[in-house]
């Protein structure tokens, strides 16, 4: 079974993944529904059920500034640079995660929205760069640590998450 992996970090009350991509996560916000299947302290592998995910992909080859395009372009997409069914303009709740990843020439920058919207129910973005999709249950690894989400950290911890996840016999 393929796995993503993710190390999640805590800073100002945020959790951060990063490695093959990041993942972060407030507390007091919805999550989507997820069972823990391995948990071993710091390194845990999830279940992650169905879920409806917005997401944008930007050409900045620069991390921190595509995270930052992709962010402000989905932020603007949940409040309220939208049209709902009525075709008014709707303000959808934040919930985490909120991923990126590296992609082809950019990052994919993705939110996931609450679980009381479907794909019929939830409004449509205004900006045609931002897509909705629904994601297949997905199996993830993570790695808790703390500090800043540099690559040569990152590094360490993919190793570590690799070899975590490899000991549970996936790959």
């Amino acid at each position: 079974m393929n796995i993503k992996l993710f190390a999640l970090v805590s800073v100002g009350g945020l959790l951060i993944a990063s490695v093959a991509g990041a993942q972060l996560m407030r507390r007091n916000y919805d999550e989507p529904k997820h069972t823990v299947v391995v948990d071993e302290g710091s390194l845990q592998i999830r279940n992650y059920e169905t879920r409806i995910v917005a997401e944008t992909r930007v050409s900045s080859a620069d991390w921190t500034s595509g995270v930052s395009e992709g962010f402000s372009r989905l932020a603007s997409f949940i409040f309220g640079k939208n049209q709902d069914t009525s075709g008014q303009s709707a303000k959808i709740a934040m919930t985490t995660p909120v991923e990126a990843m590296p992609a082809d020439e950019g990052h994919i920058v993705t939110f996931t929205m609450p679980p009381n919207y479907t794909v019929e129910n939830l409004p449509l973005p205004s900006d045609a760069r931002v897509k909705v999709r629904v994601v297949p249950p997905t199996t993830v690894a993570t790695i808790k640590f703390s500090g800043v989400a540099r690559s040569k950290a990152l590094a360490s911890l993919e190793e570590e998450l690799k070899s975590f996840v490899s000991s549970q016999g996936y790959r």
